[in-house]
């Protein structure tokens, strides 16, 4: 069961955490619990990639039998990337149950940690070059360069995740906070032209004119990105 698969780490436990496969979680933890300290390529430990898939009654399985293998830590950094628990829970599948349950947890909704392993760091430093030459550059750079030093609410914004933004203001996630750009929830919202989550954000306090390190703000990424509609409705709150 410990044995990695090359091209990603995944071990045994990985792969039954990813599916949500709890009986073979079960299994493979009578086996070899030392599975469960074993990380795959890019920082993870195989209960996390429950989390970030969505497969919540397998994240619940590890927080409830296996407590030693996650740590109470409410800051803890659970992979490469520098995610919070609460951020992991969107990066992916962005699973309201699955979310849910973090919070319920105590996790803080607001952490960011830091990046700590190179893949990472290298993938990071690609997509923000991609960034500074393209104008519109595709999704995923866009979301790499973007996303490390994310608060879990821009996560949210970022990809119009509505369920996911409602419950983290209902929790009461800083709607202020910004990633290194200086971008807020907002602001991502309005890069991809997400009118919905907007409108929530607005209801909750997001001011439209906090301009990022570009000096660009969520006005102003609304109309470079084609999203007129939405760039005047946030002039109209500015």
């Amino acid at each position: 069961p410990c044995s990695q698969e090359p091209s990603t780490g995944f071990n045994a436990l990985h792969f039954a955490c990813s599916g949500g496969h709890c009986q073979n979680i079960r299994e493979i933890m009578k086996l070899a619990p030392e599975a469960a300290d074993m990380r795959e390529k890019l920082g993870a430990p195989a209960w996390v990639c429950s989390c970030a898939r969505g497969k919540s009654k397998a994240l619940e399985l590890f927080l409830k039998e296996y407590p030693e293998k996650v740590g109470s830590d409410p800051q803890m950094t659970v992979n490469g990337w520098g995610h919070g628990l609460c951020a992991n829970a969107l990066v992916d599948a962005g699973d309201v149950a699955t979310l849910k349950m973090v919070l319920d947890h105590m996790y803080d909704i607001n952490h960011v940690g830091k990046v700590n392993q190179m893949q990472a760091k290298s993938l990071i430093k690609l997509a923000q070059t991609v960034c500074r030459l393209q104008r519109t550059p595709s999704t995923i750079f866009e979301y790499v360069a973007n996303g490390p030093s994310m608060p879990p609410l821009c996560h949210a914004a970022f990809h119009g995740n509505l369920g996911a933004v409602q419950l983290l203001l209902e929790q009461g996630a800083d709607v202020h906070r910004t990633n290194a750009y200086g971008r807020t929830a907002l602001t991502f919202a309005a890069m991809r032209g997400h009118e919905g989550v907007a409108v929530l954000l607005l209801q909750d306090g997001a001011v439209p004119d906090v301009p990022d390190c570009w000096g660009l703000d969520a006005v102003q990424w609304a109309y470079r990105r084609g999203h007129e509609a939405l760039g005047d409705r946030l002039r109209s709150e500015s």
